[in-house]
């Protein structure tokens, strides 16, 4: 069972890492001490400008036009998979870098 946590929670690690946070570590447990004068860090939201919003808005169109074009295709064309991950980037919600 610790076998299969750690690999997902080490899947889970490089997620997060590749949204900008190299430094992250994860364990099933840490040992005695380790953890001592950490603290928790809560965020803020900050609202979007109109320009963001309709930026967004303008992404998640098109990626939803691609995505409904492209549903019965079983391999996507090169050029419309990438564009689609390019969509994505902007899309995913925000992380410190």
């Amino acid at each position: 069972m610790e076998r299969l946590v750690g690999e997902k929670l080490k899947a889970e690690a490089e997620t997060i890492s590749a949204g900008g946070w190299k430094w992250i570590e994860v364990a099933v447990g840490f040992p005695y001490g380790h953890t001592m004068g950490l603290h928790e860090l809560l965020g803020t939201m900050v609202d979007l400008t109109k320009e963001e919003r309709a930026t967004r808005e303008a992404l998640r169109d098109e990626y939803d036009r691609l995505q409904a074009e492209y549903a019965e295709a079983d391999d996507l064309p090169e050029e419309i998979d990438r564009r689609l991950a390019e969509i994505e980037r902007p899309l995913a919600p925000s992380t410190p870098g």
